[in-house]
């Protein structure tokens, strides 16, 4: 596998995404593409307000598989769910005690 090449396909495909979102949808990336976003709807500006006045953010999806339990447990999943071996709700069931325990996790360590 060439590894340089995934990693630049993969760069290249999170910048067009986040053109998309800048140029199209008028919301902010966390990627910098220098597109300004002007002109956002009253829908958009009042769901960033929303995200901007929460009380409480919690990290994308992702970043709650930090334990390596959880990793082993979820490439053994979707590695089923991609095989047909499971259905995306039986996942979902089967990930959820997992990434219940890990949002626990991380609210109590941004609560110290």
């Amino acid at each position: 596998m060439n590894r340089e090449l995934a990693v630049s396909v993969a760069e290249s495909m999170a910048m067009e995404e986040a053109i998309f979102f800048n140029d199209i949808q008028k919301v902010p990336t966390s990627l910098d593409t220098g597109i300004a976003i002007d002109g956002q709807s009253e829908l958009v500006r009042d769901a960033l307000a929303q995200i901007e006045n929460a009380e409480v953010l919690l990290p994308a999806f992702k970043l709650f598989i930090f334990t390596s339990e959880a990793k082993e447990l979820h490439a053994d999943l979707i590695l089923n769910v991609f095989a047909g071996n499971l259905s995306p709700i039986d996942y979902a069931n089967r990930f959820e005690p997992e990434w219940e325990e890990n949002v626990l996790k991380l609210q109590n360590a941004s609560e110290e």
